[in-house]
């Protein structure tokens, strides 16, 4: 099962492409992890509330280091709570 969820820190008027930023708890350890190839970034934090915030600290550096300029973030966090085998 997968939960989808837009988290924004602040209401913008205008969003821009929407970039899927996959969430999971590492089956090896006690930490979140968050990946999303189209910045990209990938991090990992404690908790979840931790994680978000940290995607949300990396995002903006990676979206200019990766030639997303002028564009506002509008990252799409989606809890992968299941996977295929």
């Amino acid at each position: 099962m997968n939960a989808f969820t837009a988290i924004v820190p602040e209401h913008r008027s205008s969003y821009g492409p929407a970039f899927d930023v996959n969430d999971y708890r590492s089956p090896d350890s006690d930490l979140w992890i968050a990946e999303a190839d189209a910045l990209p970034v990938a991090t990992e934090e404690r908790s979840l509330d931790l994680l978000i915030a940290r995607v949300w600290e990396i995002a903006p550096e990676q979206a200019e280091l990766n030639g997303h300029l002028g564009r506002p973030l509008n990252p799409r966090f989606v809890l992968r709570t299941a996977f295929a085998t």
